[in-house]
């Protein structure tokens, strides 16, 4: 585990969750889940090691802001469940503000 001047947060899954149940979604919606899913535990998996390079860690930060965040809201329209896009939401900002505090403080600043 990093030490504390990496500033893991230990509150941040490891996965996101699941599509809501129903029948059937279509194979745009689950691949747009793994993508969202892929980024999150790589990203998370950046937070837990010890020797983090700035730039990459932005590198991750940037394209959850720009590419994944984006993607989600897209799922969205598809999903239709406010309750698991807050939550869904609600993990990729935690993550977010993880990322930028640990690049920040692994640059010195």
């Amino acid at each position: 585990m990093p030490g504390p001047d990496n500033q893991w947060h230990p509150n941040l899954g490891q996965a996101l969750p699941p599509l809501p149940s129903q029948d059937f979604w279509t194979p745009d919606a689950f691949r747009a889940h793994q993508i969202l899913q892929d980024a999150y535990q790589h990203a998370v998996g950046i937070l837990q090691q010890e020797d983090n390079d700035p730039l990459r860690i932005q590198i991750h930060a940037d394209q959850i802001s720009q590419q994944m965040v984006p993607l989600l809201e897209t799922l969205h329209r598809e999903v239709g469940d406010i309750n698991w896009m807050m939550t869904c939401a609600s993990a990729f900002g935690e993550l977010l503000c993880s990322l930028e505090n640990v690049a920040l403080s692994a640059s010195g600043q």
